[in-house]
């Protein structure tokens, strides 16, 4: 999967249907042509992501596409936004049910926490506690814009692990069972953030990866509010930031979906949380919290 902001409109608020429609259409003339098995076109905010399977992806695929997309943002005259790509690979052999979660948001730093939450908050998932195929726990390698890396296992390692995840320097991040199997990718800058997690059987449910949503995510003072892809875009001064959920099944390295995840009216109380929590702090002006 990869994600760029490659131009929006207006200002930053969504990406442009035109830009959508060309990305798309350069895809999946990509898998008509083999060169990739299947492709998915999500977004969230001004950040546009592609989803691609295939045994191997041509490497330069993704960087024609969003350059055919920043070409039809440039024409259009939209909001330009500097920004780099964000780009994770999830490897994977496919199981008969195979359910992956895609989330985006426009909040790149809140993907460290609800990483931890999803996969070492027994409060959240409980079958960390429950199921012996989750209970050994997981490992988080993490990579910093410095390039370095750091290693830690839960639950043994939970408090050294939240210290790094805190560490605004956080670029990339792989979730590992003890066996070595990944469990979820994640890549974050500051125009945005993206996940790929793998959901069932030895790993979190569906219902586990949603949780933490119920309640709105804070960082850096910012409300983060879980929304279906028509509210994908983000109008409200000063927030709240917005997170997208898709869920896909993979036939064969086909996509079968989207399901928009947070299209559900249990997640009403928490966008309504999230409002109220940006709205404080807009009131706050230059002093912010």
């Amino acid at each position: 999967m990869a994600a760029q902001a490659i131009g929006g409109y207006p200002g930053h608020a969504r990406v442009h249907p035109k830009v959508l429609e060309r990305t798309a259409r350069m895809v999946k003339e990509q898998v008509k042509a083999g060169a990739i098995t299947d492709a998915g076109i999500v977004h969230c905010g001004d950040l546009l992501g592609l989803i691609l399977t295939g045994v191997q992806v041509p490497g330069d695929l993704i960087d024609r596409t969003f350059a055919a997309g920043q070409n039809e943002a440039t024409e259009l005259h939209l909001c330009p936004t500097e920004g780099s790509t964000l780009t994770i690979e999830l490897t994977l052999t496919e199981r008969e049910h195979e359910p992956v979660l895609v989330l985006m948001t426009d909040a790149g730093r809140t993907v460290a926490q609800i990483l931890y939450r999803v996969f070492a908050d027994p409060l959240l998932t409980a079958r960390l506690v429950s199921d012996p195929s989750l209970r050994e726990g997981f490992v988080f390698e993490l990579t910093m814009q410095s390039g370095v890396q750091h290693r830690s296992a839960t639950p043994e390692e939970a408090y050294p692990l939240l210290g790094y995840l805190a560490d605004e320097e956080v670029k990339a991040i792989r979730v590992l069972r003890r066996d070595g199997t990944v469990a979820a990718v994640a890549g974050m800058d500051r125009t945005g953030g993206t996940i790929l997690i793998r959901t069932e059987g030895c790993f979190p449910s569906v219902g586990e990866v949603l949780a933490p949503f119920l309640s709105p995510h804070l960082m850096a003072g910012m409300a983060l509010m879980p929304v279906s892809i028509c509210d994908a875009h983000t109008t409200a001064p000063a927030g709240p930031s917005r997170i997208t959920a898709f869920g896909f099944a993979l036939n064969r390295g086909r996509l079968i979906g989207p399901a928009d995840l947070f299209d559900d009216p249990a997640f009403d109380p928490a966008r309504q949380a999230a409002v109220l929590t940006a709205e404080h702090r807009r009131t706050s002006g230059p002093f912010r919290p």
